[in-house]
């Protein structure tokens, strides 16, 4: 989507034209009708280009459907992971990204073990999967502030969910009952399939192994 440049912020370019109506532009000086801070410059493709995050125009919040840096991939994710945990942040808006950026949207509670063991099973591709949705479910109920079992010897770490686990908002909609149960199916198939992990998995993972993956 086109964008335009106004006083330092972004406009679509309906308001962009709807600000050039009330300025008489071609009595002005050329340096004033080249310059940002008294008229609307562009257009500028891809909503004004790769950005931290998702662009909006500066009078009616259109979104301008912009490319993301790593970081604004990063917080979309944490974004819908929020919504999905406890509903935090607008839905309309969280759902244009979504949709723009093909991540997954949900609403709190919406997913169940049927959801979890299919994205699983469509994940799944070696033994050490099972560990890896292991380590997602515990991080998603670390960051709840749930209490977990002891023999899981949890250790907090920077980022209890990976900031760029596009799984993140999926896992966080579901309740903790059913995480509980997942993690437990995670570790009895994890013994199914000869894990080589099996058995630290069992007692509780090392979560610092975890997180220390996550931020290297």
């Amino acid at each position: 989507m086109d964008a335009y440049i106004y006083k330092a912020a972004l406009y679509c370019s309906d308001c962009a034209e709807v600000i050039r109506q009330g300025r008489d532009v071609h009595m002005w000086p050329r340096v004033m009708q080249e310059d940002s801070e008294y008229v609307p410059r562009g257009l500028y493709r891809n909503g004004g280009g790769e950005a931290d995050t998702p662009q909006h125009c500066d009078a009616c919040g259109r979104f301008l459907e912009n490319p993301l840096t790593p970081d604004g991939t990063r917080y979309v994710i944490e974004k819908l992971v929020e919504h999905a945990r406890d509903g935090n942040g607008d839905a309309k808006v969280l759902m244009e990204w979504a949709k723009f950026y093909n991540a997954a949207y949900y609403e709190p509670g919406e997913v169940g073990l049927v959801e979890l063991r299919t994205e699983y099973a469509l994940f799944f591709d070696g033994p050490s999967d099972s560990a890896e949705w292991w380590f997602k479910v515990a991080g998603e109920l670390y960051s709840r502030g749930e209490r977990l079992p002891e023999n899981w010897k949890y250790e907090p770490g920077l980022h209890p969910v990976d900031p760029d686990d596009t799984y993140a908002p999926l896992i966080a909609a579901a309740s903790t009952a059913t995480l509980r149960a997942f993690a437990e199916e995670l570790t009895a198939e994890a013994h199914e399939k000869d894990d080589p992990g099996a058995e630290r998995l069992a007692d509780g993972w090392h979560f610092g192994a975890a997180v220390n993956r996550f931020i290297e």
